[in-house]
């Protein structure tokens, strides 16, 4: 296809002459038509078509390229001021063309259907593959960039629950406490930034503390288990045991002397309460009992 199409709107007036059909300066509906490219269909085909569906008149459409406003529409589409400095970088090596006629095109109404031929520049293909290719670019430096922040989010939530598990109030709190407790002391390490940023930093590093937590209790937890018995005796001559008179205060020195034996780990009141019955069996209840 030529770069010149100026020639095109002569045979779109002469052809239009030919078959009895009126050109016009009028505007034809907006609304998306039936389209056809010079590639595909000559425009004399069109030009009969136009004729035979009844065409009251023709609408001669030339459309200019312009690197500056071609780059503002890209920038709209995509947002701020990078990305209008990007698409006139991506557009300025067509400057050449600037002012240049890109498309030439007929357009008319044919009973309940608007119809459009079109003939273009071969350079606007250039231009279009160029809009083409800075749209996936843009696109694909997000998905990056979305993907980098992620992992820096995740990194971020792995190190405050790395962090927040270690603390001894947490540890030692009771199960249906540990959400609230581990919330409270990450709330104190978030930055102003992390703590209003899109990404809910918090609630995903308590879902990571929380489960650490288990994790690491669960594991300490499973040798004690195996080898319960032969702490009686060290529970049997602690202060906390000598001084518990009735069960419950018995279930709790059990419970703070696992605790202690589980590097700060809170066990659970079955554990507790299966450490004491060893207890009351093994040996001598605490005085006064």
């Amino acid at each position: 296809m030529p770069v010149d199409l100026t020639m095109y709107v002569q045979q779109l007036v002469d052809g239009a002459r030919d078959r009895g059909l009126k050109v016009l300066d009028a505007a034809t509906p907006d609304v998306d038509p039936v389209l056809m490219v010079a590639d595909r269909v000559p425009l004399a085909d069109a030009l009969d078509l136009a004729r035979d569906v009844g065409a009251p008149f023709l609408e001669i459409v030339e459309r200019h390229f312009s690197v500056r406003d071609t780059a503002d529409a890209m920038a709209d589409k995509d947002g701020g001021d990078d990305a209008l400095a990007s698409a006139k970088t991506a557009m300025s090596v067509f400057r050449e063309y600037d002012g240049n006629t890109d498309i030439v095109a007929v357009r008319w109404i044919g009973g309940s259907f608007v119809y459009e031929w079109q003939a273009h520049a071969t350079w606007s293909d250039d231009v279009s593959a160029a809009k083409s290719a800075w749209v996936f670019s843009r696109i694909t430096a997000r998905v990056d960039e979305g993907l980098r922040r992620d992992l820096r989010n995740r990194e971020r939530a792995d190190e405050l629950a790395s962090t927040t598990e270690g603390d001894p109030t947490l540890r030692a709190a009771p199960k249906n406490r540990r959400a609230a407790t581990a919330r409270a002391l990450i709330a104190t390490q978030l930055t102003e930034d992390e703590a209003s940023g899109d990404y809910d930093l918090l609630d995903a590093a308590v879902q990571g503390t929380i489960k650490l937590l288990a994790d690491n209790t669960a594991d300490v937890y499973e040798t004690i288990a195996h080898n319960l018995d032969e702490y009686v005796p060290s529970l049997l001559e602690s202060d906390a045991w000598l001084r518990a008179a009735r069960v419950p205060e018995r279930d709790d020195a059990a419970a703070k002397f696992l605790t202690t034996l589980a590097d700060g780990y809170a066990p659970t009141l079955m554990m507790a309460r299966n450490l004491r019955v060893l207890a009351d069996r093994i040996g001598p209840l605490p005085e006064g009992i």
